[in-house]
């Protein structure tokens, strides 16, 4: 993550201004697609990966465009799969995020934490 992060310094401004640009592009063609669907349901992770693998990739597979077009998403366990935990991710427009949340507790699975909090991706807004 540090790298990520760090490395952002090199960029310089003009680039990042095009790249935001070209973004709302990729933005606005998803959401087009997206239209009249009520949430997708997608693997949480697409396999077991090792702690190693985690920390040379940190943001992911799935989880990076639910930040870059402002979705929300709920993760929830669903069995497992192969000897390891399997679980879902429930994926929506920030305007579903209630439904999303009013899902009942037995269809979010156990709470993670160690409290009655679920695991939630969701930009934060202002």
């Amino acid at each position: 993550m540090r790298d990520i992060i760090t490395g952002a310094r090199d960029i310089p401004a003009h680039r990042m201004a095009r790249d935001l640009d070209r973004l709302a592009e990729l933005r606005a063609r998803a959401m087009g697609r997206l239209a009249g669907l009520d949430a997708l349901l997608l693997p949480t992770a697409p396999r077991h990966p090792r702690v190693a693998e985690v920390a040379a990739d940190p943001i992911g597979v799935y989880t990076n465009f639910v930040n870059l077009l402002e979705l929300c998403a709920v993760a929830v366990p669903a069995g497992e799969v192969d000897g390891g935990p399997f679980g879902v991710t429930l994926t929506g427009g920030v305007a579903i995020e209630g439904e999303l949340w009013s899902l009942p507790p037995a269809a979010l699975g156990p709470p993670t934490f160690g409290d009655d909090r679920h695991p939630r991706l969701c930009p934060q807004r202002s």
